[in-house]
């Protein structure tokens, strides 16, 4: 299932709890004049590597558990700043072949055509990818 994070929106930069994600290409329209947004991600089109120095990524998180399902890994990443009680998840799919451990400081990216982004209030689609978006997104080995 998607994953989605709570945002508020100042311009074209949405901000969440310690986490800024910038818009380069959306205009500010399809924000419509909405206060709140609901970012969501498919596991599938999370980009991540390991954190490097200077490293720009849309966020850093930390691997909590990989699930292993053959082909691919279910890899559930955690926010290092997330005071919660109950931190909040992500979950990436990547290759069964790529090598990634719990405990893992991940650079982690969401590619702007694959993000979907739902007015806060009325849940209402703001920005869906299309079929060309989908496309357009390469998906890390």
């Amino acid at each position: 299932s998607m994953n989605f994070l709570q945002m508020e929106v100042d311009g074209t930069t949405l901000r969440g709890t310690g986490r800024t994600y910038q818009l380069e290409h959306t205009e500010a329209s399809v924000l419509q004049g909405a206060d709140t947004v609901t970012l969501g991600i498919r596991p599938e089109d999370i980009e991540f590597e390991a954190v490097q120095g200077g490293d720009s990524a849309d966020f850093e998180c930390v691997v909590d558990i990989v699930e292993p399902t053959g082909d691919a890994n279910n890899v559930y990443l955690t926010f290092p700043d997330d005071s919660a009680s109950e931190p909040q998840t992500l979950i990436a799919t990547v290759s069964g072949m790529r090598h990634v451990e719990s405990g893992d400081r991940l650079a982690v990216r969401f590619p702007e055509k694959a993000v979907h982004l739902f007015d806060g209030e009325t849940g209402a689609a703001l920005k869906s990818r299309s079929l060309d978006d989908v496309n357009a997104v390469t998906l890390s080995p």
